[in-house]
């Protein structure tokens, strides 16, 4: 994508041309979502508007995106590559201006706003209505979540409560990627060379540090997990092998804009 030269100049003098171009996104995002923001307050529509920020994943560092201090990168089991950091805002908050720290996860995100929005939920779906939670600080009803079951890549992980477990084919790009700002500044990317299995406290180590699996004051923990992940194996969901592009979604359709549904 390309980035006005006006929002690249103020990152001219980091060493990673990738780095400064999405630096220069990111500022011009902000620009952009100020714009709508005013919109929104211009039509008098803001008081009534709830605003939910998030990505999808985390970035991937070859393309100059930075995690860091998380783990790992986009596309993989890490924390880097799959917590995301997010925030709500709208006068329908009951408390505001402060971190929620309970679980949740990017499937909760439906349920949720069908919820604020007077429907009713669909009892079918794995998310779960967050509302409650985010609005007044309230304890989260999630206590677990699959990361990934997939047979085919020997790939699998999930979280319940505050442990996490990644099992399968190696684990990939498990370093953690410091961005070019920081390495310029002498903080480097941290390497490991480790085969896993993988077992972290997330919520003491969300820098997945410290590898647990094995020891034995977690046999107990680490019995229980396995246990749990033997017993969602067989809901796993095949990734269709002939998925093809959705000519709908192209851009040439919407005046040369990306829409929802091309990814």
């Amino acid at each position: 994508m390309k980035v006005p030269s006006s929002y690249l100049q103020p990152f001219s003098t980091l060493q990673d041309d990738n780095r400064s171009s999405i630096l220069g996104m990111a500022t011009a995002l902000d620009d952009a979502i100020k714009r709508v923001t005013d919109a929104l307050k211009g039509k008098g529509l803001w008081d009534n508007t709830l605003t939910v920020f998030m990505s999808d994943n985390g970035g991937e560092y070859s393309d100059g995106q930075s995690n860091w201090p998380l783990r790992g990168a986009k596309g993989t089991l890490w924390e880097g590559g799959t917590r995301v950091p997010a925030f709500v805002h709208g006068n329908m908050l009951q408390r505001t201006g402060y971190t929620y720290h309970g679980m949740m996860h990017g499937v909760d995100i439906l349920p949720t706003l069908v919820s604020v929005a007077g429907g009713t939920e669909d009892p079918g779906l794995d998310g779960k209505n967050m509302w409650q939670s985010i609005s007044t600080g309230a304890d989260s009803p999630r206590t677990e979540f699959v990361y990934a079951i997939d047979s085919e890549a020997d790939s699998y992980a999930i979280r319940v409560g505050d442990y996490k477990l990644i099992t399968g084919l190696r684990a990939r790009k498990g370093d953690w990627y410091a961005p070019a700002e920081m390495q310029q500044m002498g903080i480097l990317t941290e390497t490991v060379d480790e085969t896993g299995p993988f077992l972290f406290n997330i919520r003491e180590d969300p820098l997945e540090k410290s590898n647990l699996y094995g020891m034995a004051e977690y046999a107990s923990i680490q019995r229980a997990m396995r246990h749990r992940l033997n017993e969602l194996k067989p809901f796993e969901v095949p990734f269709p092998a002939d998925l093809a592009d959705d000519p709908a979604a192209d851009p040439s359709n919407y005046g040369n804009v990306w829409m929802p549904g091309w990814c």
